[in-house]
């Protein structure tokens, strides 16, 4: 007779029942997610409860795989604000259907890239487990599934940012999409009404313009900001005029400049609040007074939890005794003035200067004269409008203005003469927060005939804005010092008279 196993009487399926109270299978609780439970001992009002907790639960899971943030939300506020500010409200349909189209194709290119992406990364995992798997000498299952996981996690990290970013996309247009088709619904309505009931509603003039003007082709540009332009213009005084637009101007700015520093602020809050939380099983919280060396009357105060403490205090005892008795001289070899360097730059300015006022920049096949000026540390209050006033044409020449900087950095311009490269140098620097320290002015004097600067006359072609950002999340880029930031280039077109409307902010 041959042995026979009997299930029920194995040491494993003994252990699960007794976990699971007498039950073959493990019951999976799934009371968090989005639904109503059907064992409510309360009824109407736990289930309810239930599915607003699990609903709360989703929407905040998929907030922060947005990357939200108070400042991301406060960046998009500010966004469709200046898009709403900008907004033609008597364009046409045609104009408007158009505006809905090319926003169509700029989402189809991001979900193209995410699908390009993700069939790029899918090609490679597999070519990669190919040759892992069938390489001479070293070739071997074990090799193969090595790669591919490396490979695999590269291809998620990419991949989410890149469907994060569609996501995003494909939201806002879909909102735009509905707002713009409704009210292009709702002002056919409009047009489409009785004439003496817009009349009660709205005043003889204002049904006429709806009934015979609103919407039709070369109408004017009713947006609110170009109101408030026209208004502004239309005050009769100059002085009363200018004192108008610029607290109009620098009034919005600075609100927005403290919109900013607020949103990071509370980011910040979060970000050390969350890091709290993650450290609260490292012990109690705990202050120590600590003398370094008992000869002298210096104390250093190390303050945290208590396991974190402990590694701070072993730390910093280790440093007094390997820098204690030195100077910063004899540990760089150098004194320490020699050795100071400018942190890294958060906001940098790069102006391309052509000479030809307007695009092509190729004449036959060929690139038209560049120049270019770097303004680092750009003011945080820039427009388009202030770029405009500043950065005006001037004359490129042998003469090199080279200016020593208080943050550390330095900035250089040439010109035509020592004059025009001073003036235009200073000029430019009004859109920095750094001041000058010391300002050195030199022509050259020897140089091969093919590379000789002659006076040259140049105009602004465009710019780019380099912005850094800390990073919450330390997903950013790691500088020497420490700091973690997120990188933005903007590129600011200057030839035009008159401000792109696709502009980004400039903040």
């Amino acid at each position: 007779m041959g042995l026979k196993l009997s299930k029920d009487l194995l040491n494993s399926r003994i252990v699960r029942k007794s976990i699971n109270g007498g039950e073959r299978f493990k019951k999976l609780d799934i009371s968090g997610a989005i639904g109503l439970s059907r064992d409510s001992d309360s009824g109407v009002i736990t289930s309810l409860f239930n599915f607003a907790r699990g609903a709360v639960g989703f929407l905040w899971s998929s907030l922060s795989f947005l990357g939200f943030s108070v400042t991301t939300l406060f960046s998009w506020l500010f966004v469709q604000t200046q898009r709403l500010s900008r907004f033609n409200w008597n364009a046409t349909d045609r104009e408007l259907r158009s505006v809905l189209n090319s926003q169509n194709v700029a989402l189809a290119s991001i979900w193209g890239s995410f699908v390009g992406q993700g069939i790029g990364w899918l090609s490679g995992i597999t070519v990669g487990y190919g040759i892992g798997l069938i390489c001479p000498v070293i070739g071997s299952g074990v090799l193969a599934r090595s790669i591919a996981t490396r490979v695999g996690t590269e291809a998620l990290e990419e991949l989410r940012f890149g469907l994060q970013a569609a996501v995003v996309n494909t939201i806002e247009v879909g909102a735009n999409k509905l707002l713009i088709n409704g009210y292009i619904q709702f002002r056919r309505l409009l047009k489409t009404a009785p004439f003496g009931a817009l009349e009660t509603l709205f005043g003889e003039d204002a049904a006429i313009f709806i009934q015979k003007e609103w919407g039709n082709e070369g109408g004017p540009n009713l947006s609110f900001s170009n109101t408030i332009e026209e208004q502004i213009e239309s005050i009769e005084s100059d002085a009363l005029r200018a004192f108008v637009e610029s607290a109009f101007d620098e009034g919005f700015d600075s609100f927005i400049e403290a919109g900013f520093i607020i949103a990071n602020e509370l980011d910040s809050a979060y970000s050390s609040a969350k890091a709290a939380q993650e450290t609260s099983g490292l012990g109690p919280e705990r202050k120590v007074l600590l003398y370094p060396d008992r000869r002298t009357d210096e104390r250093v105060v190390v303050a945290g939890k208590e396991a974190v403490a402990k590694q701070e205090i072993q730390s910093t005892i280790s440093q007094y005794r390997l820098v204690g008795s030195r100077d910063v001289g004899q540990i760089v070899g150098q004194p320490l003035n020699d050795w100071v360097r400018a942190q890294p730059q958060r906001r940098k300015l790069t102006v391309i200067f052509r000479n030809q006022e307007r695009p092509p920049w190729r004449r036959e096949g060929v690139d038209l004269k560049e120049s270019t000026i770097t303004i680092p540390d750009a003011d945080l209050g820039l427009t388009w409008t202030r770029l405009k006033q500043v950065l005006r044409p001037y004359l490129w020449g042998e003469w090199r203005a080279t200016a020593q900087l208080d943050n550390g950095r330095q900035m250089a311009v040439y010109g035509a003469s020592k004059q025009e490269a001073e003036n235009t140098l200073i000029r430019c620097l009004t859109l920095s927060t750094a001041e000058i320290s010391t300002l050195n002015t030199s022509q050259e004097v020897l140089r091969h005939p093919d590379l000789k600067k002659h006076t040259t006359q140049v105009y602004p072609a465009y710019a780019t804005l380099l912005v850094r950002r800390d990073s919450v999340d330390r997903t950013g880029r790691t500088f020497i010092n420490g700091d973690n930031q997120t990188e933005e280039t903007i590129r600011i077109e200057l030839w035009p008279d008159e401000e792109p409307p696709d502009l980004e902010p400039l903040q």
